[in-house]
């Protein structure tokens, strides 16, 4: 592929010879809940990025210098977890702010949407007074798979109450659905509810064309940030989709060329420093836009684990770091994901929270430090304390994740439901069998206890019970094998 913006390439050179240069980025608040002045927020999601593939972390190979620079400047979350191993429901339950055993999208399937009965995290910033704008992906309905995938590729009438733009973003751009997401060159994007043809690529063959679709989020991040007038607090979720399949090179020099891999975690590495970049363009605009710089709190995260296709294995980068599982797994590695936040001058630099926090959390976080109420139907609570390090934010009793596409891991039965109750997490999966590890003792999960806890066992399965609601059709409770 090539690009319009051969810039970047230069901008990549120049950031793996150390020398990129953020600002500082600070909050001015007394504490949570009740900031001196709205922060504004920016959230970067990324997609399929594993919990060892950033360097603070642990990965020796991949250089992500810019992330690693957050978390060094700010707070990390060791143990922290996407909502789902998947991509579609672990954006419901950040946009929702309820687990996935209560939101109506548990699956990447067209007829599950985000419905207008459920909370969304851009409501509640648009009624606490902020711009909200979402660039990337959305995932949550509101288009139709495109024509390579058997649909239309146009906006579904009778689901326009799930667009973004119907839901508390007052500006969009990037991609619909998650499978027009899988393509870096596409000949569309969306602007708010319209498809726009993009000069470059529309009506041409894949190989002659020539914009690569991250450079135009990337675009619309910066004109964003640079527009911000410190007056009006600003609520940005950045849904970039690297480094998701399909597992392309992006354009400019790759730096892993000359090594001796196959040529497809060549280009998974580069994708994985590509985002990297692009995260560190979004910091130095920060910190160049002097009415937003001393007031904006950063968050970058990714929406499950790391992906197994297009020959790449996450085993190669050892992408889930000490972690069993991948993307798909409701084991850790499947859903346990990178979660640092930075606010020089409110957050000790280089500082660890042991806090066990989902993506639930995050909308009643953001309330919290846009000084508003967040919905009370929801399962998330407040990390704002947490971040801040001002004090231990309210525990949830457990976290709750389902699954319900037919897929695991090699040689998996894949998993259906998983409950923790630190330390002990319950998998349990789609052949019925359930397993009991204690993560304090076995990270790794590889010791099935539920042979000699029956009791825990008992005790996570009536919390799945009756926290998933609607049931998961064909599971039952407290009937199932354990190994």
């Amino acid at each position: 592929m090539k690009t319009q913006k051969v810039f970047l390439a230069t901008v990549l050179a120049g950031l793996l010879a150390g020398c990129s240069h953020g600002g500082s980025i600070a909050v001015h608040g007394e504490r949570a809940g009740t900031p001196k002045s709205p922060p504004n927020i920016i959230l970067v999601v990324a997609d399929d990025l594993g919990w060892g593939d950033v360097g603070f972390q642990g990965q020796e190979v991949i250089q992500t210098p810019n992330i690693d620079r957050i978390a060094a400047a700010g707070v990390q979350f060791p143990q922290f977890y996407a909502s789902s191993p998947i991509c579609a429901p672990a954006r419901a339950a950040l946009t929702t702010g309820r687990h996935t055993g209560r939101t109506v999208v548990r699956g990447n399937v067209l007829e599950q949407r985000l419905m207008p009965h459920e909370p969304s995290i851009a409501e509640v910033m648009k009624e606490a007074g902020y711009s909200t704008a979402l660039i990337g992906k959305w995932g949550l309905g509101g288009a139709d798979f495109p024509e390579h995938h058997g649909g239309t590729g146009d906006l579904i009438p009778e689901a326009l109450d799930s667009l973004p733009t119907r839901r508390g973003f007052d500006y969009f751009f990037g991609y619909l659905d998650q499978l027009s997401a899988h393509y870096y060159d596409p000949e569309t994007l969306w602007r708010n509810e319209e498809k726009i043809p993009i000069e470059g690529n529309y009506g041409l063959p894949r190989e002659d064309r020539t914009v690569y679709s991250h450079d135009l989020l990337t675009g619309e991040v910066i004109d964003i940030i640079d527009g911000a007038d410190g007056e009006t607090p600003i609520f940005l979720q950045v849904s970039y989709i690297l480094p998701h399949r399909e597992t392309v090179a992006p354009p400019g020099e790759n730096p892993y060329a000359d090594e001796d891999w196959p040529e497809v975690e060549k280009a998974f590495a580069y994708m994985v420093t590509y985002l990297d970049m692009e995260v560190g363009m979004i910091m130095d605009a920060v910190a160049a836009n002097t009415s937003i710089s001393d007031n904006t709190v950063l968050i970058f995260t990714s929406d499950n684990g790391p992906q197994a296709t297009d020959g790449h294995s996450p085993a190669f980068f050892n992408s889930s770091g000490p972690y069993r599982g991948a993307k798909r797994d409701l084991y850790e590695g499947g859903i346990r994901v990178p979660f640092i936040a930075t606010w020089p001058g409110k957050i000790e630099p280089g500082s660890i929270s042991h806090h066990i926090g989902d993506f639930a959390d995050l909308l009643p976080t953001f309330a919290d430090l846009a000084g508003t109420e967040p919905p009370e139907d929801i399962d998330g609570r407040s990390i704002a304390n947490a971040l801040l390090g001002t004090g231990n934010p309210p525990e949830r009793p457990h976290f709750v994740w389902t699954f319900l596409e037919p897929m695991g891991g090699p040689g998996e039965s894949p998993s259906r439901v998983a409950v923790l109750r630190h330390p002990w997490k319950m998998v349990i999966k789609a052949d019925g069998v359930r397993e009991l590890f204690n993560l304090d003792d076995d990270p790794g999960e590889t010791t099935n206890l539920a042979a000699h806890h029956p009791e825990i066992l008992m005790e996570l399965e009536t919390v799945a019970e009756r926290e998933i609601q609607p049931p998961i059709e064909g599971l039952l409770f407290h009937t199932g094998d354990s190994e």
